[in-house]
């Protein structure tokens, strides 16, 4: 019985292409299969051992070192590394887990206690004299997808809270035809209320933390709550507001519609932010001799060592004027169950007109009556 045998050029051994590839396994799988002899079918394998072992990532076929380091990794050594923080308050008052907030409703005040407030932040980008710099959100079960979820807990007991958001802020667009983003100096921050309209109608039960939250999920017609604001008064009376999209059209309930809904309810924010480092320089000067930096002044080499490596950017969420000119009480519910309730209109115009989220270091200028 003849042997079948197949002499390989030097060149199988040292580029292995994909084409070459598919011969030495035709030649695996024909030896070990056609011939009998155990001693060929040892051959064969220490044959192909050999050759795929010539197969090494600086061929000419092969990857690169870019092309095999992780996009993330490339990306984050571009970038600076900042966390966004939310801090929800009530007019002048910074609400903790369980601090109550004071409406009046007829003139008679009312003491409510939050059950829930959470929401979904997406679409983040910084601008900086004109230009804009691309920011993604690290993946981790508060944030994935460049969707973040913000909760705040009215239980103190409950350890369900996250308030701030940790993101990668690109120095330069990727062919590097922008400045680069100076943390120093001031900036605005661009970002969006809800989910984007690819991620907001699938099934919740495939998504990545925190898009698998079924509490902040309606229908797969209607897609996530962007927002939810659960309280209770010491009367029992309840009151909440339910953010999302409505007016969508889909064959079913549990069927993704293919074009946008009416009201989509996705609400882009600018909050202005003086600096992202001028906090950290404050504290370091305390303990490190760092002079204090105006806003106006350029960070010198040494302060950059210090400083850049946390960067943070504080932003209230005032509830207070969501509710504006608003009675709080169960007749003012909005779950959004029609595309017209009132309450809703109301709500809903006030968090496109009232600036509800401002810089922290504005918040605090103003409360101290120390905004001009």
């Amino acid at each position: 019985m003849k042997i079948p045998f197949i002499v390989y050029s030097r060149s199988l051994l040292t580029c292995c292409g994909a084409f070459k590839k598919y011969f030495l396994a035709t030649f695996i799988h024909r030896t070990l299969y056609t011939v009998p002899t155990s001693f060929i079918r040892v051959f064969a394998l220490l044959f192909s051992v050999t050759a795929l072992s010539a197969c090494q990532p600086n061929d000419a076929e092969g990857p690169s070192a870019s092309q095999l380091a992780p996009k993330g990794d490339l990306q984050a050594a571009n970038a600076y590394q900042v966390t966004i923080s939310f801090q929800p308050a009530f007019g002048s008052q910074m609400l903790a887990c369980d601090t109550p907030i004071s409406t009046r409703n007829s003139g008679q005040q009312q003491v409510w206690k939050i059950n829930e407030l959470a929401a979904f932040i997406s679409e983040l980008r910084f601008v900086q004299n004109g230009n804009r710099y691309v920011v993604t959100l690290v993946d981790n079960p508060w944030q994935s997808q460049n969707v973040g979820l913000l909760r705040h807990s009215g239980d103190c007991k409950v350890q369900r809270t996250n308030l701030s958001l940790s993101v990668n802020l690109l120095k330069t667009s990727a062919d590097n035809t922008q400045p680069e983003f100076r943390p120093d100096q001031p900036s605005r921050l661009d970002f969006t209320l809800g989910v984007p309209f690819a991620l907001n109608h699938g099934n919740p039960v495939l998504q990545a933390s925190p898009l698998n939250d079924s509490s902040m999920f309606w229908v797969w017609r209607n897609g996530y709550k962007f927002l939810r604001w659960d309280m209770q008064a010491d009367s029992g009376e309840r009151w909440s507001f339910h953010l999302g999209s409505v007016g969508c059209d889909s064959a079913a309930m549990v069927r993704a519609p293919k074009r946008e809904c009416d009201l989509a309810n996705r609400i882009p924010f600018s909050v202005e932010v003086m600096s992202l480092v001028e906090a950290e320089l404050k504290a370091a000067a305390t303990h490190e001799g760092i002079h204090q930096l105006k806003v106006s002044e350029p960070l010198q080499a040494s302060d950059q060592l210090k400083a850049s490596d946390q960067l943070k950017a504080s932003i209230t969420l005032d509830l207070e004027k969501i509710v504006l000119g608003l009675s709080v009480d169960n007749s003012t519910t909005c779950m959004f169950s029609s595309i017209d309730e009132r309450s809703c209109m109301h709500l809903l115009n006030n968090l496109k007109t009232q600036n509800v989220f401002s810089s922290s270091a504005e918040s605090a200028s103003i409360l101290t009556g120390k905004g001009s």
